[in-house]
């Protein structure tokens, strides 16, 4: 999930963890993404719904470009389908 200038990013990401969706993936800085698990829990959003909200989105290496970044979401998919084992959520594709 994506808000241009984070307009909406917050009532998205709720209306995303009151689905079914086993992955969330929010594109935000790491300071955007630690606001927003701030808010979350002043919200009362239980820890379980939380762990499938990944954030910021993708594998961690220091993706830059939008393509970088989109590679990055992707492998965090696969990786989580191939190897749910390493994950708190399972991803089905």
């Amino acid at each position: 999930m994506i808000a241009s200038q984070h307009k909406g990013d917050y009532y998205a990401l709720l209306r995303a963890l009151a689905s079914s969706a086993p992955y969330i993936a929010l594109i935000a800085s790491k300071n955007r993404a630690e606001l927003m698990r701030r808010y979350l829990h002043e919200e009362d959003i239980g820890e379980t719904a939380m762990q499938r909200v990944v954030a910021p989105a993708g594998m961690d290496f220091e993706a830059q470009s939008p393509a970088e970044i989109a590679l990055a979401i992707a492998t965090d998919i696969v990786t989580r389908f191939r190897k749910p084992e390493n994950y708190l959520t399972e991803v089905t594709l």
